[in-house]
């Protein structure tokens, strides 16, 4: 009768818990992803003065890099796609920002590595 319970509890937990082997994390712990060291470097020479804490309110509205870490991994997804469509069409930095800071317009090499970045996060995005 003892042997019969405990299978019942087992088999019961089984059913109620979710599966979690073991040193894999739940599905619902999702770890944001991280900027690679080579883009956040041409991050914050080309885009941290203003999508950065200390940056517009306006661009941040749109990215801010400085809290990236705290976007949903789908979120991270969408917003890499957006920086990848326009920095191509060469719609940021903006023309203003271009002509007083020359330095800090990605490089075609740095805008292909940043589109491969982005195409490589394997997020669905609606």
């Amino acid at each position: 009768m003892l042997l019969v319970t405990s299978l019942f509890f087992i088999v019961t937990a089984m059913v109620i818990l979710p599966s979690n082997k073991v040193g894999q994390k739940s599905p619902k712990a999702t770890i944001a992803k991280v900027i690679p060291d080579d883009l956040n470097i041409v991050f914050k020479k080309d885009c941290m003065a203003c999508h950065g804490d200390e940056g517009s309110k306006m661009a941040m509205s749109k990215v801010n890099f400085s809290k990236w870490d705290t976007y949903s991994p789908e979120k991270q997804a969408k917003k890499a796609q957006a920086i990848c469509k326009i920095i191509t069409k060469g719609k940021m930095p903006p023309k203003g920002y271009k002509k007083n800071n020359p330095d800090s317009i990605p490089t075609q090499a740095e805008i292909t590595s940043i589109c491969n970045w982005a195409n490589s996060l394997n997020v669905k995005t609606k």
